[in-house]
């Protein structure tokens, strides 16, 4: 699976925009209507390795786990968004910015991206 930079920028938005502090599993993939599930599955993972957010699952990853069977479990566990995930959605949201970070993993993308708001302010 291919890092899906728009897809990345929706689920933040959709995150920040939610009204409450915190948005269920199934109200964030009701509102994103993401096909096909294992995309919406793996980009939520990386937010998660990339501590851009929060979830309150007990029993499994991210609210995603897979029986021995290969079976998908599914928790609706709740999602929040995280300071870096604040910072990198403002990143996101800068149309230069996004174009220059686009093809870095996401932890380099929050830090290059940093580099890059930095220097535009000193401008």
């Amino acid at each position: 699976m291919k890092q899906d930079y728009k897809l990345i920028k929706n689920i933040l938005i959709t995150m920040e925009e939610y009204p409450e502090y915190r948005i269920s599993q199934n109200e964030l993939r009701k509102k994103l209507q993401i096909e096909p599930q294992d995309k919406f599955i793996g980009h939520i993972l990386l937010l998660g390795d990339s501590q851009f957010i929060e979830c309150d699952a007990k029993e499994s990853e991210y609210g995603f786990r897979y029986g021995s069977g290969g079976d998908l479990f599914k928790e609706n566990c709740n999602y929040r968004l995280t300071v870096k995930g604040y910072e990198f959605l403002e990143i996101l949201k800068n149309d230069t910015l996004f174009q220059k970070i686009k093809n870095y993993v996401l932890t380099i993308a929050l830090e290059v991206g940093k580099e890059l708001l930095i220097k535009s302010i000193k401008m």
